[in-house]
């Protein structure tokens, strides 16, 4: 473990195209839902998008939010939900006591060229300043920051599909280092025509939609199904949480995160490998300790399959549900959305039903796969790959 000290999490919240509410979002993901009934067209492509049914003035008041961009109002959207879960937003503590930590990548994005655009052709008058903290890859932390008045800490990660599990490992490390008291660990990402040119052009998505996109662990799949939305863990120190009262979904056993050197066969294979021992080594386990992995594959062969590969020789005997085959590739958000999952199987000790045996991509019924584990779920790996080689891993245990 990183400290002997237990950091647990005591309140979870989503906005997603399946799902506003944690209890709804388990249900999609247990039952099978036949998600892919909710794709939306959008710039030539298919995807996961938020639709208006979903109304952030019931969660937010209309104040202020006529100029946040979308991705600032799903994560504070998901953020009051889930303080409203950890009983601290009536109740809520010192400003000096929490902290904030978001991943995210492109929600400054289509602000900044709109704002560059409009400056160059038009005139510097012509923009609004209104407009210009939109333009910045912080400003949902920011916003966040400013609406619960947190001041223990206020970071920003970007690091790709890694975003969000990389919140959970530095919000961990912000409450083993006393930096703060209660942590807000977020994951957020939102689709618009200037991200959708960029996954196009970066080879994420072909240019018109496939229904092989999102295959996951598939050498014929064209690249990833694109989704938004976000997903808030309210983390912090077990005896916080016990004095306060608030019921524990599950304890943050440890986070890694490492570099593969190259694109050399087998380098990320390699380094996941690494990164899933050294989470075991941390915490004094053995392989057969993990009963579960939620698996970041997004449907990008090069990755999926060198994760494929490395899981099959390290952990034979653990099953693993690839989450991202029902949900998309959020980006920022996924990481959390994991957790969020993770959690909630857990405390249902129920598996979707699409998990699937690790030696091969064969259907086994939950049922069946919690026999297999003594008839209880204890701890769950989490593990992500970003394009550039990064790999994060995250595990957490029941309570």
């Amino acid at each position: 473990m990183l400290n002997k000290e237990e950091i647990v999490i005591s309140g979870l919240g989503v906005i997603t195209p399946f799902a506003s509410t944690v209890d709804h979002f388990w249900k999609t993901l247990i039952s099978n839902l036949d998600t892919k009934k909710q794709l939306k067209d959008f710039s030539n492509q298919k995807v996961w998008k938020i639709g208006d049914e979903w109304k952030p003035e019931e969660l937010m008041g209309k104040k202020g939010i006529r100029y946040m961009v979308p991705s600032s109002k799903y994560i504070m959207g998901a953020s009051i939900l889930a303080l409203k879960n950890s009983n601290l937003f009536e109740n809520k503590p010192e400003a000096n006591e929490i902290g904030v930590v978001v991943g995210c990548n492109f929600t400054g994005m289509e602000s900044a060229i709109d704002y560059d655009l409009t400056t160059l052709n038009k005139g510097p008058k012509f923009v609004s300043p209104m407009q210009a903290p939109n333009a910045l890859a912080n400003s949902p932390a920011s916003q966040l920051g400013i609406r619960f008045g947190a001041k223990g800490s206020n970071t920003t990660i970007t690091t790709g599909e890694n975003a969000g599990l990389d919140s959970i490992g530095f919000a961990l490390n912000l409450l083993l280092k006393n930096r703060a008291n209660y942590v807000i660990s977020g994951g957020v990402d939102h689709i618009d025509p200037s991200t959708m040119w960029l996954f196009k052009k970066s080879g994420l998505i072909p240019s018109e939609y496939s229904s092989e996109q999102g295959n996951i662990y598939s050498n014929d799949s064209k690249g990833i199904i694109t989704a938004e939305g976000a997903g808030v863990a309210v983390l912090e120190k077990r005896w916080t949480a016990e004095s306060r009262g608030v019921d524990i979904y599950a304890v943050v056993e440890g986070w890694d995160s490492r570099y593969a050197p190259s694109r050399k066969p087998n380098s990320r294979k390699y380094t996941l490998q690494k990164s899933i021992s050294a989470l075991l080594q941390n915490n004094q386990l053995t392989n057969d300790d993990i009963d579960l992995i939620i698996s970041g594959a997004n449907g990008m062969p090069e990755t999926d399959l060198q994760e494929q590969e490395a899981l099959s020789e390290l952990l034979p005997e653990v099953p693993i549900f690839p989450i991202k085959e029902l949900i998309g590739e959020a980006f920022g958000a996924n990481g959390l959305l994991q957790l969020v999952a993770a959690s909630g199987i857990l405390v249902n000790q129920t598996l979707p039903s699409n998990t699937v045996k690790n030696d091969q991509k064969q259907m086994v019924t939950p049922a069946g796969l919690v026999a297999k584990q003594n008839s209880t779920l204890n701890r769950i790996l989490l593990t992500s790959q970003n394009q550039s080689g990064e790999i994060s891993t995250v595990m957490i245990r029941s309570n």
